[in-house]
């Protein structure tokens, strides 16, 4: 359950996940982090993440946010297009 750089699968995505309020999408883990579907699946089947829509999953023990329904309709849109 390991990156391609060797980190744990379970590491990159819950240092991720502590900037975003424990949030992490499957997105995320797969086109940024190079996590497997596998590596998520796997952490979800042991409640390491939890699912809280579909694509998106929670680190139970770090802290959320008050409205966090909010949050997942920010992760759900995407990265946010800078400009030049």
């Amino acid at each position: 359950m390991s990156t391609h750089s060797g980190a744990l699968a379970r590491d990159v995505l819950r240092d991720l996940a502590q900037t975003q309020n424990g949030l992490v999408t499957r997105q995320q883990a797969i086109r940024t982090l190079s996590v497997t579907a596998a590596a998520v699946d796997n952490l979800v089947a042991r409640g390491a993440l939890e699912r809280v829509a579909h694509g998106i999953y929670r680190y139970p023990y770090l802290p959320g946010v008050e409205d966090e329904q909010l949050q997942v309709a920010l992760l759900r849109t995407g990265p946010t297009p800078t400009r030049r």
